[in-house]
């Protein structure tokens, strides 16, 4: 409510509504960190268009290391080898 001070609403339309607001901000703010790490990881390329927004994509050069990454389940040494 502190971003709409002079807002009022229901239970149910602050469940609804104002919640989903909250969860969607805290994703996005996820969604962020990740995309962050995984390009200074090299995993993900990203490119700034004219109108100033980012675009991201996949690293194509590392497809077989994040595939080996995917498959097990993130344990995958910097030299890009598997842990047993």
């Amino acid at each position: 409510m502190l971003r709409h001070p002079n807002a009022q609403d229901t239970l149910e339309g602050i469940s609804e509504w104002w919640l989903f607001e909250e969860r969607i901000i805290q994703k996005i703010a996820e969604v962020q960190n990740a995309l962050e790490k995984l390009v200074n990881q090299g995993f993900i390329l990203e490119k700034q268009t004219p109108d100033a927004s980012v675009l991201y994509r996949l690293n194509k050069r590392k497809k077989n290391l994040i595939e080996k990454i995917v498959a097990s389940d993130g344990k995958v040494e910097r030299t890009g080898d598997i842990k047993q």
